[in-house]
């Protein structure tokens, strides 16, 4: 029996019944590119995950450790593998899946660590830990705990979306561990335009001097400093000053609208008045926001200011404005920011939302083990994703 790759070739006439047998046959394939996502493992590939398998990894971590190394520039079959591809290794290899259990959290994410530096591809994913209890020449107190997160596809995004004139967002999230730990989270955006974390960042304390270890872990990943970046973040000084002191300058620091918008509802308590008062306060502010001409915008704020100390009612709301503000507008209003086309980090909030109520499952996860796998399935989800749109256009 002769097995042949075969093609459909259509020509006209008139098809005649005989003993005789034709064969056109092409010794290479065609009729489409040989693309990536259409390949299988090879043999050495299968081999090697074999081993991983075998050593007690879990799932989880093989595929982040595959999958999290991926880049633009080399990127292969292995980074479209699935878990069913995973369990039919196993099946084949016939290997005895028992993976560690430890019940002391510390001690699990330890082993966690120590996997990932052991693991091909994966090396270089954790940039920087402290463990509570420890004592380092950073300058953390030795109750302090910090884990910085960065896959070298992070790494490679990070210098792609980064760059000069390039938004640059930063936020932290609680609730995604029962020591009540913050993630920070610095994110790009791709040129689909859509939210890229390119590093995490577990603390127990979001201040000016955290921040600038965690920066100075991304700096060293690189090699170099994110320069002349649109650096956006909420209503605080603690990322813009950690940047500063870190990266220098940016070329913009603006304010995320959503939270300067949240900061105004808040704060309309100050109004002694009813709602009709409130929402015309509101109303006014959203329009000095989005106000595009400088000059009107110069000149409508001062009559706004004006107007709120001239009564009781909203002169409390008028000194608070002033001073959080007016004094900047520059952060704020969207006239300062016309051809940035940059105005929120809500695919930053998008992100911690996602891994909070899909990856983590609605709930706060009392395990620091836990929600570092639960933020290994997001990034891994968010790298399978985006390999689909670049290399099967989905």
């Amino acid at each position: 029996m002769v097995y042949l790759h075969w093609s459909i070739y259509h020509t006209a006439g008139t098809c005649v019944v005989s003993d005789e047998v034709r064969v056109r046959y092409r010794s290479k394939h065609e009729g489409h590119d040989c693309d990536v996502a259409h390949l299988h493992m090879r043999k050495e590939q299968r081999q090697h995950i074999a081993g991983l398998l075998a050593a007690g990894i879990p799932f989880e971590e093989v595929l982040d450790a595959i999958q999290l190394d991926a880049d633009n520039a080399k990127v292969s079959y292995m980074h479209f593998i699935t878990k069913k591809d995973l369990q039919n290794v196993t099946r084949d290899f016939n290997i005895d899946r028992n993976a560690p259990i430890y019940k002391n959290d510390a001690d699990s994410v330890a082993a966690w660590i120590t996997r990932m530096k052991e693991t091909e591809g994966s090396e270089t994913l954790v940039r920087y830990i402290k463990f509570q209890g420890q004592e380092d020449d950073s300058g953390l107190k030795a109750d302090d705990f910090m884990l910085i997160l960065m896959s070298e596809a992070q790494l490679a995004g990070l210098m792609q979306f980064c760059g000069p004139m390039k938004q640059a967002a930063l936020d932290s999230t609680h609730g995604t561990n029962a020591y009540d730990f913050q993630l920070t989270t610095l994110m790009g955006i791709d040129e689909h335009g859509e939210g890229f974390p390119c590093a995490f960042c577990y603390s127990n304390r979001v201040d000016e001097f955290a921040m600038r270890i965690f920066l100075r872990a991304v700096t060293d990943a690189l090699g170099s400093k994110l320069t002349d970046v649109i650096l956006m973040t909420d209503d605080t000084e603690v990322f813009a000053n950690a940047w500063m002191a870190e990266m220098g300058p940016p070329a913009h620091r603006l304010l995320c609208t959503w939270h300067v918008d949240h900061a105004w509802r808040k704060n309309l308590g100050r109004i002694n008045g009813d709602s009709l008062l409130k929402a015309t306060v509101y109303r006014t502010l959203r329009s000095l926001l989005e106000m595009t001409d400088q000059s009107e915008f110069t000149s409508k704020l001062q009559q706004f200011l004006a107007t709120c100390q001239s009564t009781n009612k909203t002169a409390a709301f008028g000194t608070y404005f002033a001073k959080e503000y007016a004094a900047r507008p520059q952060l704020w209003a969207y006239s300062y920011r016309l051809g940035l086309r940059v105005h929120h980090n809500m695919h930053l909030e998008a992100l911690h939302r996602v891994l909070k109520h899909v990856h983590l499952q609605g709930r706060k996860v009392r395990r620091m083990d836990k929600s570092i796998a639960g933020l290994m399935r997001l990034m891994r989800s968010k790298m399978q994703d985006r390999l689909l749109k670049l290399h099967k256009g989905k």
